[in-house]
């Protein structure tokens, strides 16, 4: 397969309400140098129809790549496309968001700033995002303000395996990066988690905190912003919730001591600094 300068690799699965309007906002970046990688992971409506009139239309641009494996869920299906393609660069292609039409040259820039003053070592490059709902009305301005989110805090290992601050939709990994997060363990908790990690351990992470994409919410997310307005029923959902949520985190700390973190002590320790240093 012919190297490309900019791999963009879309996971689609039964995305055709909104997978037009994120392919139009691709062909419109004031930045066009890259390729478009599509990956179908056993759609049921006619996301293949549509993603496949858009190959026609453009055959230099968009690619459609068929796996005989279906039903590998996101992290599963971006991770094979990254395997099976080839470029210098690699970003992050939710089916149901709109990307701002400087976000590949908003981002390349700032890439290419951090290889100057870090060469030869995995880098991410990742920004903030504006939430919005399924008209594309703004919700949120900031995820990281809605979220609570300290990018700098969570470019450091020791803080991104308790907390992932960055967003899949919104990353660029270079070729270092890419060959230092393969293979996708299968028990991550999701590919930009995995990747933002262990880049984070033997690289860096670095961070635009503009938005540059618009990121959709609706019934179908496989994962959202998790915003709701606070009052009382919410309240006591969450309370009600609190041992689910701990398991969740009992589950994470599993897992990124079993990858290299240290001890749960540390996990645990790193995790209250968060919550006080946020």
């Amino acid at each position: 397969m012919k190297r490309h300068h900019l791999a963009i690799l879309m996971a689609t699965y039964n995305g055709a309400k909104y997978v037009r309007q994120q392919l139009d906002s691709l062909l419109a970046q004031t930045c066009q140098d890259f390729a478009i990688f599509i990956s179908d992971d056993g759609s049921s409506d006619e996301t293949l129809k549509i993603v496949g009139q858009y190959a026609n239309q453009h055959p230099k641009k968009i690619f459609i790549l068929t796996d005989p494996v279906l039903h590998k869920g996101a992290a599963g299906r971006f991770f094979w496309l990254l395997e099976q393609t080839d470029a210098s660069y690699y970003m992050f292609c939710d089916q149901d968001d709109v990307w701002l039409p400087d976000k590949i040259e908003r981002t390349s820039a700032k890439m290419y700033e951090t290889e100057k003053s870090h060469p030869d070592i995995p880098i991410v490059v990742h920004t903030d995002l504006q939430v919005v709902d399924s008209n594309l009305k703004v919700i949120r301005p900031s995820l990281w303000k809605m979220m609570k989110l300290r990018p700098d805090l969570l470019s450091q290992a020791n803080y991104i395996g308790i907390n992932n601050g960055v967003t899949g939709c919104t990353m660029m990994i270079n070729d270092r990066a890419k060959v230092q997060s393969l293979p996708l363990p299968p028990d991550a908790p999701m590919h930009d988690y995995w990747i933002a990690y262990i880049v984070s351990k033997n690289g860096l992470v670095a961070y635009l905190s503009q938005t540059t994409i618009l990121y959709r919410q609706h019934g179908s997310n496989t994962l959202g912003a998790q915003y709701t307005k606070l009052n009382l029923r919410v309240f006591f959902s969450k309370l009600a919730s609190l041992r689910s949520v701990y398991d969740k985190n009992n589950r994470l700390v599993r897992f990124f001591v079993k990858h290299g973190y240290g001890s749960p002590a540390k996990w645990w320790f790193y995790k209250f600094l968060y919550l006080i240093r946020r």
